[in-house]
């Protein structure tokens, strides 16, 4: 593939392999969720090779919020298709992970659809992934 540390993640045969890679992290953009709104999409963006195994929001933001997909390209993370509460990836959420093989990379995004659970706008909301990813 070209990238460093790519097989190190996929594997030489595509299966996904952690083989001790540092866990990284990865921020969202901070957006702003309309009143009621039900398919904001907002688009994070990875410099290098990326495995998504948990996706955390800030505690505040995550009872407000339900996120209806995580895509990494265009597979989709979500067995269904309805929406779970943000709440179920707050910071102290048990079995929160995402446990999945898709990697993001530089050319690959990780898009999120997120709907606001209230009336009143969610301001600046910001999450992150954390997961294993190539050497920079």
């Amino acid at each position: 593939m070209g990238i460093i540390g790519y097989d190190d993640i996929v594997g030489a045969e595509g299966d996904l392999e952690a083989k001790n890679l540092p866990q990284s992290f990865v921020g969202s953009p901070p957006t702003d969720i309309p009143p009621s709104a039900t398919g904001v999409v907002i688009e994070v963006r990875v410099l290098r090779v990326f495995r998504p195994d948990r996706l955390v929001f800030d505690r505040t933001d995550a009872a407000k919020v339900n996120v209806r997909d995580v895509k990494i390209g265009t597979t989709s993370l979500n067995a269904s298709n309805n929406p779970v509460p943000g709440d179920m990836f707050a910071p102290d959420a048990t079995n929160a992970m995402l446990r999945q093989t898709e990697t993001a990379s530089p050319n690959l995004s990780i898009n999120v659809t997120i709907g606001n659970r209230t009336t009143v706008a969610v301001t600046a909301l910001n999450f992150g992934f954390i997961g294993p990813s190539a050497s920079p």
